[in-house]
């Protein structure tokens, strides 16, 4: 895996987090295939940008991580001889072992927001979407000292009690649901358009609440729809 980092880490700064796909027309080493694109082939690209749109860091995927498909071979406890390339070879597994951990609690997708934010200082706050985000992933972030908002996918938040899909089916526009965990650090936010979105942060709260313009399929009419500045932070920033 190549990447490109373009950043003067002195300075803190707002990113964005995300997946690029640049399509391509002909097979070539390193390309992937995606069949529900319209462009199938291409290279697919992991970026932090700032919100200016300029990218910081480009990392390109090239394929399943096989280094952490498997457990790490660790050496024998018994082993008497301690020499300078035992101890280095029982360093490097521990850290294969180490990151085959983080993987299973984060996931791969995961994995890639702690790598990208690798020498970024701390305090700097980073958007990321519902391919990447978790539940534990925002509270990893926040024992890291960095600020995260984020889309989430229902089977993403671990077993925080937010009200289910289910449940929102039946209640009416902008009816919203929340949970802080007990640090107070991170909250999950639910809220319903035409469907349940997801949110989380341990950046932005829930207060004050705001308004949006949104429409009515019903009436074909606008309407203005209350919700939490935390929905209107994560609009706004993926609109660069």
């Amino acid at each position: 895996m190549g990447s490109v980092d373009f950043e003067n880490s002195n300075k803190k700064k707002t990113y964005l987090l995300m997946n690029k796909w640049l399509a391509i027309k002909e097979q070539v080493p390193l390309s992937q295939y995606t069949p529900n694109k319209t462009t199938k082939r291409g290279f697919k690209f992991w970026v932090r940008c700032g919100i200016s749109g300029f990218v910081y860091k480009l990392v390109l995927y090239c394929g399943g991580a096989k280094s952490i498909s498997h457990p790490a071979v660790l050496p024998k406890a018994s082993s008497s001889i301690s020499t300078r390339s035992t101890t280095k070879a029982t360093t490097n597994n521990n850290q294969i072992k180490k990151r085959c951990d983080d993987t299973k609690l984060y996931g791969l997708s995961g994995m890639v927001v702690l790598d990208l934010m690798d020498r970024v200082k701390k305090g700097t706050h980073v958007f990321v979407n519902n391919y990447f985000a978790s539940v534990p992933l925002i509270q990893k972030m926040t024992q890291l000292q960095y600020g995260i908002t984020c889309t989430l996918r229902s089977n993403r938040v671990k077993n925080c009690p937010i009200e289910s899909d289910k449940y929102f089916k039946i209640q009416p526009r902008g009816y919203y649901d929340y949970q802080v965990t007990a640090d107070r650090q991170c909250v999950i936010v639910a809220w319903k358009d035409a469907k349940r979105v997801l949110l989380g942060s341990n950046f932005v709260s829930i207060d004050p609440m705001v308004s949006l313009l949104r429409w009515d399929k019903k009436t074909k009419k606008k309407f203005l729809l209350w919700h939490q500045k935390l929905l209107m932070f994560t609009i706004g920033i993926w609109e660069v």
